[in-house]
């Protein structure tokens, strides 16, 4: 597998939480962090870094390619991600750093 495969395959990984998340809540009313900007940056930025560290890992195979995507993502989230009542996008205003940490351990 060459390197732009496992980095695509990475990046899709690396969303796969989220696609999953999407998912099992799809009957449930549309969140509102959805419809704001910081919550699709955070989210590409968690496809980038997917797609960084299986490029790196240089994996043989398809399922090895979105595993280093999504395992890097899942420690990345246990490891900085904070649990709060208030979800990413649904106060007016908070710090940066608390709504990546929210959304993370959500």
């Amino acid at each position: 597998m060459d390197i732009i495969e496992a980095a695509l395959l990475g990046a899709v990984g690396g969303l796969l939480p989220d696609l999953i998340k999407a998912i099992r809540k799809r009957f449930q009313k549309m969140p509102t962090y959805l419809r704001r900007a910081w919550y699709w940056l955070n989210l590409a930025f968690l496809g980038i870094v997917g797609a960084i560290v299986s490029a790196i890992a240089h994996p043989s195979t398809i399922q090895e390619a979105l595993a280093y995507g999504a395992g890097a993502l899942a420690l990345v989230t246990q490891a900085l991600g904070q649990n709060d009542e208030q979800h990413l996008g649904d106060t007016e205003w908070v710090d940066p750093v608390r709504q990546i940490r929210a959304w993370w351990g959500s």
